[in-house]
């Protein structure tokens, strides 16, 4: 009898004794590291040895499961959830840090982590909160730019607009150099010190961000026309989503041509315009032009005690301008620098003498697919150039009076 009531109460002692208390994770624990395009490590350290269920779905918030269903590990989902990933880890030392990798995941991804522990009791006791995280597995794809970018638009003698497109969040660098110098490196551009940049970003970028994909960089210190190379590098912000993930960089620099605006209108060579005087005979001379680089001239021909006109007035060839009747006019084409063209006028009255009014313009800028130009409008001189000569006298002598 007395060896009975012993062992009831020995019974007795180890019920009042035993363990019904859930596991604590550790501070820290759980926790996801090492996150790539399709994968990721799940942390986790207990205060008692056992074992941690976890599940990973997609999305932010879905509906958590609940300590038992996590516990229970169902094969594909619980409830309307579906489950990409599922397992347990066993925990075999309190205050022990265990890991496992979960694979198979799609980049660029949010996903929920749920994970639950239990103690190694005979009846484990389990954790009555199930713990949430958040991972968003990483980009491996670097940014590229939208369909027409980079380019250059509104662009003036010293000056451009550099416009980017990413399709996605980052930065990016970029610089500009005398076409023909060294390209930069891409850490050169990282680090905002590219060798003979007339201009260039910092080192810190120029931020891209979700709201706002195409960004707008003012570009100055630059030559009147002059051609520069543009150099562009962009990178996402992946790493900023921490998880140990790293910024995707570009493999190759983008580079495009800017030419700088001329706004200087042509010049007339030494010597032209002129009016040669081997070339002028009783109804005809020849106006000979030379430019500094290829364009136009506008003239006109008027009797040489007529009012001149304005440059205006000679680029706008109406058959008159105030009570003056434009005797010859027209455009010559000069299609190469340095190079003299003549234009001969003819009909003209003999032994007259007149005047050749010319204004020399250039034909613009032209604006292509990466080079968008401020103004498209042709340099015009402000000024004409007068020329004078005088028909040959193709009139014979008449007698005057009588004579024997």
């Amino acid at each position: 009898m007395r060896a009975l009531r012993a062992v009831l109460a020995l019974a007795l002692l180890s019920a009042a004794a035993a363990d019904t208390t859930p596991p604590n994770f550790s501070a820290g624990y759980p926790s996801v590291t090492a996150v790539t395009g399709s994968q990721f490590t799940l942390n986790v350290k207990s205060n008692e040895a056992g074992k941690a269920y976890y599940y990973v779905v997609a999305g932010a918030s879905p509906t958590p499961p609940t300590p038992a269903q996590l516990e229970a590990q169902y094969a594909s989902a619980y409830g309307a959830v579906t489950i990409f990933a599922k397992g347990e880890i066993t925990l075999t030392a309190a205050d022990t840090a265990y890991d496992v990798d979960v694979t198979g995941l799609s980049e660029n991804t949010v996903y929920s982590v749920f994970v639950v522990a239990e103690d190694d009791q005979a009846t484990p006791n389990l954790q009555t909160a199930v713990t949430d995280l958040d991972v968003t597995t990483a980009d491996d794809t670097a940014p590229s730019f939208a369909t027409g970018f980079p380019k250059a638009t509104e662009i003036k003698d010293t000056e451009f607009k550099l416009v980017v497109e990413l399709n996605e969040p980052g930065l990016f660098h970029w610089a500009v150099l005398p076409t023909g110098d060294s390209a930069p490196t891409a850490s050169d551009l990282a680090a905002g010190s590219s060798i003979g940049a007339v201009a260039e970003s910092a080192a810190a970028g120029v931020a891209v961000t979700a709201g706002a994909l195409q960004k707008t960089v003012t570009v100055t210190g630059l030559a009147e026309a002059t051609t520069y190379d543009v150099y562009v590098l962009a990178r996402d912000d992946n790493g900023d989503l921490g998880g140990g993930q790293t910024d995707n960089v570009q493999s190759s620099i983008h580079t495009f041509t800017v030419a700088t605006a001329d706004v200087t209108p042509p010049a007339f060579e030494s010597t032209f315009p002129s009016i040669p005087s081997a070339s002028v005979s009783t109804s005809a001379l020849n106006i000979s032009v030379q430019l500094d680089e290829p364009g136009v001239v506008y003239y006109y021909l008027v009797k040489a005690q007529d009012t001149p006109p304005t440059a205006a007035q000679v680029t706008a060839q109406t058959a008159t301008y105030g009570d003056v009747v434009v005797v010859a006019k027209g455009t010559v084409a000069v299609a190469a620098a340095s190079t003299q063209v003549d234009t001969l006028v003819s009909g003209l009255d003999d032994l007259t003498a007149y005047s050749a009014y010319v204004v020399p313009a250039d034909g613009g800028m032209t604006s292509t697919a990466t080079n968008a130009y401020y103004t498209t409008a042709a340099n015009v001189a402000t000024t004409a150039t007068r020329v004078n000569a005088t028909t040959a006298d193709g009139t014979p002598p008449v007698f005057v009076g009588a004579y024997t």
